[in-house]
C-alpha cells in the first residue's frame, strides 16, 4: 500500500480526544485517524452487503411493502 500525505483543519477538541485515544490505543494520531477510517468503511460495506441480502430474502419472498419496511 502506498501513503499519501494528507492535510486538514481539526477542532482542537477533536484532536485531543483523538490524542487520548491514540495514546490508549499506542498508536500516533495519523494511525488511529486511519484505523478509525478503515473500521468505518469495513462497517458501511458489511452493513450494505447485509442489506443487499435482506433485500435478495425479502424479494425471493415476495414480501410486501410493510415487510420491507420493517427491516
Amino acid at each position: 500500500m502506498s501513503e499519501k500525505i494528507f492535510t486538514f483543519r481539526i477542532s482542537s477538541e477533536l484532536l485531543e480526544k483523538l490524542r487520548l485515544r491514540a495514546e490508549k490505543n499506542k498508536r500516533s494520531i495519523a494511525k488511529e485517524l486511519e484505523f478509525i477510517a478503515e473500521q468505518t468503511i469495513l462497517r458501511e460495506e458489511e452493513i450494505k452487503e447485509r442489506a443487499l441480502k435482506i433485500i435478495k430474502i425479502l424479494k425471493e419472498r415476495k414480501a410486501t411493502k410493510e415487510e420491507f419496511e420493517e427491516y
